[in-house]
């Protein structure tokens, strides 16, 4: 999928899901409408019904261009919406950390992230923190066959011959097939649980693994699965807590083991500049801090 074409996906599911939001508005009368970045039918329900808007960008936050193509979309599909547009937000809130933040982002306050994964009984050698480490992962959207899975299996053949112990996080709906294709131990394991044990994530690039892997003070290899995530992976890479492998370089053999063992080689090194974010992240205000900045919105 091209870049832009994002926005005109969820520009597309802003119309679809409207009606059903006009409903609940003129049941429920609600004092503020709060969305996610690319939630534009927020801004849609903020315009009509005069309320005020809250914008939450996402995790590494999205392109803004994005936008720009969102509310041409939705024009072309609800055209009393030309004149006027989408609601501008009263307030952004932004919850990554700003040096690693695309500065085209309009952030007016920050909020700290706040790790979270669906949870399973660990096994207790997960929580055994004497070996040395790689957590891999393609995030929680990987499906048997197409979305991702191949991508994800690659890494997997690849990684096997890292001198460390690998954990590969897999969605379970895909997990028994990898088993099969690969021959390695692979299971839904959730980050957030498992981090304490980890020394290295490799990973697609998904935001929300990129700022768990912050808040945990882990060093990255990221793998770009999509266009749009490869400034967020090279904002980080810039920090020096990660290393980041484009399409072009990690389709080379062994371009991906050679990068993860380098990283190894120097753990300590990346372990002080990822350090360096996790400070940065924790001197953010937490949700429970910006509760009274939202509530004094009007």
């Amino acid at each position: 999928m091209d870049l832009l074409d994002f926005g005109e996906v969820f520009a597309n599911i802003a119309v679809e899901y409207l009606p059903k939001l006009r409903k609940i508005v003129e049941t429920w009368r609600p004092d503020i409408v709060i969305g996610g970045q690319l939630h534009y039918s927020a801004g849609l329900v903020s315009r009509e019904f005069g309320l005020p808007y809250i914008r939450l960008a996402w995790d590494m936050g999205e392109p803004p261009e994005l936008d720009q193509v969102a509310e041409n979309t939705i024009a072309s599909r609800l055209p009393f919406t030309k004149k006027n547009g989408l609601a501008e937000p009263t307030l952004n809130i932004g919850v990554c950390p700003p040096s690693v933040c695309d500065p085209r982002i309009p952030v007016d306050v920050v909020m700290q992230w706040i790790p979270y994964n669906d949870q399973i009984e660990l096994r207790t050698d997960l929580l055994d923190n004497s070996y040395r480490t790689v957590f891999l992962t393609a995030g929680t959207k990987v499906k048997y066959p197409d979305y991702f899975y191949s991508y994800l299996r690659a890494m997997v053949i690849e990684l096997q011959r890292v001198d460390a112990r690998l954990l590969v996080s897999v969605p379970q709906d895909a997990a028994q097939q990898m088993h099969r294709d690969t021959g390695a131990r692979v299971e839904w394991l959730p980050f957030d649980s498992v981090s304490k044990t980890v020394d290295l994530v490799v990973h697609h690039g998904g935001g929300g693994t990129a700022l768990t892997a912050i808040a945990y003070g882990l060093p990255q290899v990221v793998l770009p699965n999509m266009p749009k995530l490869v400034q967020p992976a090279q904002r980080l890479e810039k920090q020096g807590a990660a290393r980041v492998l484009l399409p072009q370089e990690e389709n080379k053999p062994g371009a991906l083991i050679e990068t993860v063992e380098s990283v190894l080689e120097n753990i300590e090194l990346y372990r002080r500049r990822s350090a360096r974010l996790r400070e940065e992240m924790y001197s953010m205000p937490t949700p429970n801090d910006i509760v009274e900045t939202i509530e004094r919105v009007r």
